[in-house]
């Protein structure tokens, strides 16, 4: 068999598993409650977090790699400095609600 039809056999099992995984999601989709309030808050309140959000991750980013440097490439004193900005990226409707917990580096929010 070439190359190409193994290439094309591969992406048809690739889209088999991921066209299954999209069911599932879909009846997931209809099944939940409807919350225009907490998307559109969610995506205004992002306006404001996402940029403050990036702007943290990417001095966190570079204090654990100076930190790792520094301490003759020692991952865990990097790993240290990088736990204190780890956590959720954007706020999710879900977040808002207090359905779904919010982490910011070592702190948490929300229902426990």
């Amino acid at each position: 068999m070439s190359r190409c039809a193994r290439s094309v056999v591969a992406f048809g099992l690739v889209m088999l598993v991921a066209g299954a995984t999209w069911a599932q999601e879909a009846e997931a989709f209809r099944d939940r409650q409807r919350a225009p309030g907490a998307a559109l808050g969610a995506a205004f309140a992002n306006l404001v977090f996402m940029p403050v959000r990036v702007s943290i991750s990417v001095i966190g980013a570079e204090l654990g790699g100076f930190t790792g440097f520094m301490t003759a490439g020692n991952r865990h004193a990097a790993e240290d400095v990088w736990a204190l900005v780890d956590g959720h990226q954007i706020l999710t409707p879900e977040v808002l609600q207090g359905k779904e917990n919010f982490r910011f580096g070592s702190l948490e929010f929300g229902p426990r």
